[in-house]
């Protein structure tokens, strides 16, 4: 009979013990809240985002026309407050709040025990956050606007359908949705096969 090692033990939850015992009515069960939220953004990227770009992108092409903006334009704008919007805005402006405040709905979620870092160490904290924002403004917004734009500024033709006539409906948006989270998923498997090799590692 051989000793149990560490390695021969089975990994622990990541979710928090103690904030689970604490919130949860039982620690070894999920509150389904998570499949609540779930299927919330399913049927809002799905069914409610197609309906609201039908009653709002018309008058918005419209206005677009009117004031001389090209298809290519259009696309670089959208490329650069999709990355604003996506990056500053969720990361920084809506998440960042729900950690700091501790909310206990969403501190019971915790993957750990220890405290966040801006109650160990502020000023290191500082300098990270601080070093973090920079970096994501640089790739987000300047990066991102650089490529978006890139179109319009080169002369390179978009292969995109702008016209109000080529909205996605939901069944076209899930089966591009689920192609492109399919191909995603095996390209990055392969890339980390890959990068795991010893030529590469």
């Amino acid at each position: 009979m051989t000793k149990t090692t560490k390695q021969n033990q089975p990994a622990k939850s990541q979710s928090s013990p103690k904030l689970r015992a604490k919130y949860c009515a039982d620690p070894n069960e999920e509150t389904g809240v998570g499949k609540v939220v779930g299927f919330v953004i399913f049927a809002t990227v799905l069914i409610a985002y197609p309906a609201f770009l039908r009653a709002c992108y018309p008058e918005f092409k419209h206005r677009t026309e009117e004031w001389g903006w090209s298809d290519k334009f259009l696309y670089g704008m959208m490329g650069a407050i999709q990355g604003i919007v996506t990056q500053i805005f969720l990361g920084a402006l809506l998440y960042g709040p729900l950690y700091y405040f501790e909310i206990p709905f969403f501190e019971k979620y915790k993957a750990f025990d220890e405290p966040w870092p801006w109650k160990t160490d502020k000023n290191k904290w500082r300098n990270m956050f601080i070093c973090s924002l920079i970096l994501l403004i640089f790739n987000q917004v300047i990066i991102n606007s650089l490529l978006s734009f890139a179109p319009y500024l080169t002369g390179m033709e978009v292969d995109f359908d702008f016209s109000v006539e080529g909205l996605p409906s939901t069944t076209k948006l899930l089966t591009q949705v689920a192609f492109c989270a399919l191909a995603e998923d095996f390209a990055f498997h392969i890339g980390h096969r890959l990068l795991h090799t010893k030529y590469l590692y």
